[in-house]
């Protein structure tokens, strides 16, 4: 059976999972301040 408590690899996707979490919520704040642009402006801008 594996011990997966305080594996190497445990810790790795610990720290990737809460890095996607910090990243995630960077993004809410900046669409609940407006500060980041809608994706259907920027995508109709390209075309």
């Amino acid at each position: 059976m594996l011990n997966l408590k305080n594996d190497n690899l445990r810790r790795r996707y610990d720290v990737l999972k809460y890095d996607v979490q910090r990243t995630e919520q960077v993004i809410y704040d900046l669409t609940i301040r407006g500060l980041k642009p809608l994706e259907e402006k920027s995508a109709a801008a390209e075309s």
